[in-house]
């Protein structure tokens, strides 16, 4: 069931340049088959058991990946140009140690941290960030999310500015609910605003018919229009990047999916591992891939420019 909470939102309409490449443009050219965009090394103590890379970013020349394990999320930060871990952090101790894919953008990093052992309550948390300064130590605001076993997980969650509010997506559990909170920028006291079971109701004008159990969900404004994009994988050598077009207009909100890719996996690293969509400044997307753990030795691949 879809169901439009009951306050209600409109979509804040914003602009791209001339310049910007549209995001559905953008997504066609997406490259099939990945290359190598990063060697890098880690000497930092990282625990890799219980868990797993979940999500990749970019903030300025570093890559930030977030993962789980036994005794708490984490964050590692890569410097790009030293190709080596420069900062390991744990963000939140047990119960909350799977920290799920994320997104920055639009100067705000999201990340959803979620009890996967009960898997009934989540922490989104909510952090103002910039190339420069960084990722502070604490976020600007939390999300508390509670209720039925995997109705209220944060495995992905993305972020995007309209205007002066924040849009911020959260998937539970295989991204089965898409739940949408929306902020105003100064204030950030985030409300529930829209609920959506894609699975559940009719797709029509969809190009391909499927909704994935997806691991990374990304969320971009472009020409007064919401996008998400859901990333995952479907076997042992395919991956999927959808776009869907979330519509606001009629009497049922829904999401619309637009494009549908099938990529070719890395030799070594897999979107539901981690993945990750960047947006350049001049419209480009970049899909990255991770391997499974932070290891001595790591690759990152790109779909993209």
């Amino acid at each position: 069931m879809r169901t439009l909470v009951a306050f209600g939102l409109l979509l804040a309409a914003g602009v791209c340049s001339a310049e910007t490449m549209e995001i559905k443009t953008a997504f066609d050219a997406l490259d099939t088959s990945p290359r190598t965009a990063l060697t890098f090394t880690n000497s930092l103590d990282i625990n890799n058991r219980g868990g797993h890379v979940q999500g990749v970013q970019r903030l300025g020349n570093r890559i930030v990946l977030s993962g789980s394990a036994t005794d708490a999320a984490w964050l590692a930060i890569v410097d790009e140009i030293a190709h080596s871990v420069v900062d390991v952090r744990k963000i939140l101790p047990k119960p909350f140690k799977h920290a799920g894919g994320f997104q920055i953008n639009d100067g705000w990093m999201t990340v959803g941290v979620e009890d996967n052992r009960r898997r009934d309550r989540s922490r989104v948390l909510i952090y103002g960030v910039d190339a420069a300064d960084g990722i502070p130590d604490e976020p600007a605001t939390v999300i508390e999310r509670s209720g039925p076993r995997e109705r209220a997980t944060a495995g992905a969650v993305g972020v995007a500015r309209f205007e002066a509010r924040l849009w911020v997506v959260v998937g539970n559990w295989d991204s089965r609910h898409i739940d949408f909170y929306v902020a105003n920028e100064g204030a950030l006291a985030f409300e529930p605003a829209l609920t959506l079971e894609p699975d559940a109701n009719p797709k029509d004008g969809w190009v391909e018919s499927e909704w994935y159990s997806y691991q990374n969900l990304n969320l971009f404004e472009d020409n007064g229009e919401l996008y998400l994009i859901g990333t995952t994988s479907l076997d042992d050598t395919t991956e999927v990047a959808d776009l869907f077009q979330l519509n606001l207009n009629g009497e049922t909100p829904s999401l619309v999916k637009i494009r549908h890719h099938r990529l070719a996996r890395g030799s070594t690293t897999r979107l539901r591992w981690g993945g990750g969509m960047e947006r350049t400044p001049s419209g480009q997307l970049r899909l990255y891939a991770t391997e499974a753990h932070v290891e001595s030795s790591n690759g990152l691949t790109v779909y993209g420019p």
